[in-house]
């Protein structure tokens, strides 16, 4: 899957006051970017057209941790997205830091995209949306991407697509 990836330091430059900051900030961000993490977070930017992932993963860092490593990597498998509503505590520091924790050094990522949350009306997570078009399927819930799928192949408005998703989960 074809995935847009900005690094935080061109984001952060981007910002006028975070690029104020002190030099602890920019060799925090130089370390940060050297192992890698950010090829792991992919940020939501306005004007940006971004490719419509088949999946949305939507979680939320109140998870718990074993939670979340499970839905990245499943989401990953199928060619999903996971998305977070906002930053922890406001700041991309914060955010990247326990992203690294949970993605360790070669694992996928989160994208940032309150607007997202807004557009699939997601207040409850984890939920998983599955695009058509302007139209979707949505579920949330305490439950597995796999029986969210399989839930969404029996009742959603797009049982094709949420069974291939289903089958790529699987690896049949």
């Amino acid at each position: 899957m074809l995935r847009m990836v900005i690094t935080l330091i061109l984001l952060a430059f981007s910002i006028p006051s975070l690029a104020q900051d002190s030099d602890s900030w920019l060799k925090e961000a130089l370390r940060l970017k050297q192992e890698g993490w950010d090829r792991r977070v992919t940020p939501a930017l306005p004007n940006m057209t971004r490719p419509v992932a088949p999946l949305m993963a939507f979680v939320s860092f109140s998870m718990p941790e074993d939670s979340l490593k499970a839905i990245l990597e499943q989401v990953d498998r199928v060619g999903g997205t996971v998305l977070l509503r906002g930053l922890v505590n406001n700041s991309f520091k914060d955010t990247a830091t326990v992203v690294a924790r949970l993605v360790g050094k070669n694992g996928t990522g989160f994208g940032v995209d309150p607007k997202l949350f807004s557009k699939y009306n997601i207040t409850a997570v984890p939920a998983f949306v599955i695009p058509n078009g302007e139209d979707f399927d949505k579920i949330s819930g305490n439950l597995s991407l796999s029986a969210a799928l399989e839930a969404l192949t029996n009742e959603g408005s797009n049982p094709e697509a949420a069974h291939h998703l289903l089958v790529k989960l699987r690896g049949d």
